[in-house]
């Protein structure tokens, strides 16, 4: 089950790339400041470098719980032999940060493993 659980995951995750969300965030490029944070809300940090130069970073975080599972098997003469399986929480994370210039988006810039779409 813990296999076939694993295989859905993967399944689905593959239709999601790092280029598709490349190009989606490639449309915010030229975009003030003001529209971004409408199109995007609030962002989770920022950092202002100087007087014109500011990075906007917005925080993506996804857990999943992959359950264990119980193997029984028979051994003859009435004993059964049970293992398991382990139960693991499986993370993936995105900081996706803007590079704003003179109140404009310049740049962009992703860090993790599920910055995808």
């Amino acid at each position: 089950m813990k296999k076939i659980i694993l295989l859905l995951v993967l399944f689905l995750s593959s239709c999601a790339t790092h280029e598709k969300y490349a190009a989606y965030l490639d449309t915010y490029i030229g975009m003030d400041k003001a529209a971004l944070i409408d199109a995007m809300g609030v962002p989770d940090s920022t950092y202002r470098l100087n007087a014109k130069t500011e990075y906007l970073t917005w925080k993506k975080r996804q857990s999943y719980f992959i359950p264990g599972t119980a193997y029984t098997t028979y051994n003859g003469a009435n004993n059964y032999t049970t293992t398991y399986s382990p139960t693991y929480i499986a993370n993936q994370w995105c900081n996706t940060t803007f590079i704003i210039v003179n109140n404009k988006v310049t740049k962009w810039l992703t860090k993790g493993d599920w910055c995808v779409m």
